[in-house]
């Protein structure tokens, strides 16, 4: 027997005597010696670990490096169930006596197998019965007892021999193939990405959705995320920490339906440019509070009677209110350079300014900055440079941008004017000026972005707070 043959079914192997012969039936042939028996066992057992492939097979026709293949990782295979000690977590374990499989594992633990056998085909039916055997010859008859009373009953006569054994009935018809076994189909589905800047989320794309979150494995530049870097509200998949940008990110992961497709973008939930942010303040926190954290390090001071106010925030829990004086100062002035920048906010007048100057944000010396006048919202840098449409009520959302040394103002999206200027931006107030110029209503969501134009032409305003990552 080569390594390449072997008996259809292992199970008719059984322990070598010296009776065997060579034909298989123990009856016509030479007798095989014992160890030629074993030697052909033994090759049968080589061939069904070729076939198979050992724990960590690299051959890539055997079964087990098929399936790390498949799987992307360690499959370990041996009969009965697995010890806790086996493999880590991300292996795949093969019974191959009872034909389960287990895994991955997960948190040390192997978990429940899924058999991998289908159900039982129906029994056939019964094979016709066998002829009866002969009857037994009749026992001798005993002496005849003397006449009178009726003696004791006689010992009954000795059985007599066993009848030859009858041949054997047909084999009865194979019976009807069982129905199909209750696993689950399963395809798998495996993509490659190159990240951008900020990319934090798969979207596993079919329908119905039918992936296990368990069997999600994403790898970045060759090492596997732990599930503990992950959040699943499926079908997203969300990474704790956004990705920096050219990173070789894989995404795999096994569905009872076929996917469609699988995507990496930015779930909104990141800032692109969160790195190149310099002042980041959401004025939440409760109503009439003085002071306003800036998520970049630095605190807002209110003067007069500006305080915090839960009364009608734009975004989250407050926003800065301003009534008859004061505004918001900083401990440490945010300063965008001469190059690229974006200063934004978003505001909500009480009123129609009329002749008085409010003022949003400026510099110290009060030479530049965002003020409301006359219910437009103005930019100086010493001069006027440019005034935006008449305002209306509610809340609107002001951003100037500055690319390649031309300013741009934008009035809730939309271009209001330009100037070429690049000189450089140091913001010590938010809603009042050290002339007195206050603002009158509310200021939210105030973000200051060096080198960075973020609005090239006109845009949608953002929808949900500017994120703190």
């Amino acid at each position: 027997m080569s390594n390449t043959d072997f008996p259809t079914a292992l199970d008719d192997f059984t322990n070598p005597s010296g009776t065997s012969k060579t034909d298989g039936t123990g009856v016509g042939g030479p007798p095989v010696l014992h160890s030629l028996q074993h030697a052909q066992l033994n090759d049968a057992v080589e061939a069904l670990e070729a076939k198979v492939g050992i724990d960590g097979s690299t051959d890539a026709s055997s079964i087990d490096n098929k399936l790390q293949q498949l799987f992307g990782s360690r499959i370990i295979f041996g009969p009965g169930a697995p010890s806790s000690g086996l493999g880590v977590d991300g292996n795949l374990y093969l019974d191959y006596t009872a034909r389960d499989l287990y895994g991955p594992k997960t948190s040390g633990a192997w978990g429940s197998p899924a058999s991998l056998i289908g159900a039982t085909g129906a029994t056939g039916p019964a094979g016709a019965t066998g002829a009866a055997g002969a009857t037994g010859a009749a026992g001798a008859t005993g002496a005849a007892g003397a006449t009178g009373p009726a003696g004791a009953t006689g010992a009954a006569g000795a059985t007599g021999a066993a009848g030859a054994t009858g041949p054997a009935g047909a084999t009865g018809a194979t019976g009807a193939q069982g129905p199909t076994g209750a696993g689950t189909s399963l395809y798998f589905r495996r993509d490659e990405f190159t990240a951008s800047a900020a990319d934090d989320q798969f979207i596993l794309n079919q329908t119905p959705y039918a992936t296990p979150a368990s069997t999600v494995r994403i790898v970045v530049d060759g090492l596997e995320l732990p599930y503990s870097d992950l959040t699943f509200s499926l079908p997203y998949v969300t990474l704790n920490s956004p990705l920096s940008g050219g990173e070789k990110v894989v995404c795999s992961y096994w569905s009872a339906v076929s996917p469609t497709s699988t995507s990496l973008g930015n779930s909104g939930s990141h800032d692109t440019y969160f790195a190149n942010v310099v002042s980041l303040v959401h004025f939440d926190g409760t109503n009439g509070a003085t002071t306003a954290s800036d998520v970049i390090g630095t605190t807002w001071t209110a003067s007069g009677t500006a305080a915090l106010s839960t009364t009608s925030p734009k975004f989250g829990s407050a926003s800065a209110h301003f009534a008859s004086s004061g505004g918001f100062a900083a401990g440490t002035s945010p300063v965008v350079g001469t190059g690229d920048y974006t200063i934004e906010c978003w505001i909500n007048t009480n009123a129609v300014s009329s002749g008085s100057y409010w003022s949003v944000w400026t510099t110290a010396s009060s030479v530049r900055g965002v003020w409301v006048h006359n219910n437009t919202v103005e930019f100086w840098d010493g001069t006027l440079r440019f005034a935006s449409s008449a305002l209306t009520s509610g809340w609107h959302h002001v951003a100037v941008s500055r690319i390649s040394n031309v300013q741009t103002l934008y009035l809730d999206g939309v271009a209001q004017g330009t100037f070429s200027n690049g000189t450089s931006w140091q913001i010590d107030h938010i809603g009042t000026d050290p002339g007195g110029d206050h603002f009158a209503g509310y200021i939210d969501e105030f973000r200051m972005t060096d080198t960075v134009g973020r609005y090239t032409a006109n845009f949608t305003p953002p929808t949900n707070p500017f994120p703190n990552s």
